[in-house]
């Protein structure tokens, strides 16, 4: 069986290299959550009445794929880069 290092073990650079990217992927998961939250409220509340209820709630569920896709492009990355740095990369 394969031992994985652990970010403790690893020297202090890599340690600091590992955190690097990672307040701005913090605050864009913050601001993206709290941006659909406001999209979702003001949708609810001024639903256009052109929409029927399943469009409406079409429009709801691209809405939560589309920062799905968006927040999970970008903590990928830094996923990729922390098992490229501790060698745990399969």
């Amino acid at each position: 069986m394969m031992q994985t290092s652990t970010s403790g073990d690893l020297p202090e650079r890599y340690g600091k290299e590992l955190m690097r990217g990672m307040r701005w992927r913090v605050m864009a998961s913050i601001l993206g959550g709290t941006a659909w939250l406001i999209f979702f409220l003001l949708f609810v509340a001024f639903v256009p009445t052109g929409f029927t209820l399943f469009q409406s709630i079409v429009v709801i569920i691209v809405s939560i794929l589309a920062i799905g896709a968006i927040l999970g492009a970008m903590w990928a990355s830094y996923g990729m880069r922390q098992a490229e740095l501790t060698g745990s990369r399969p």
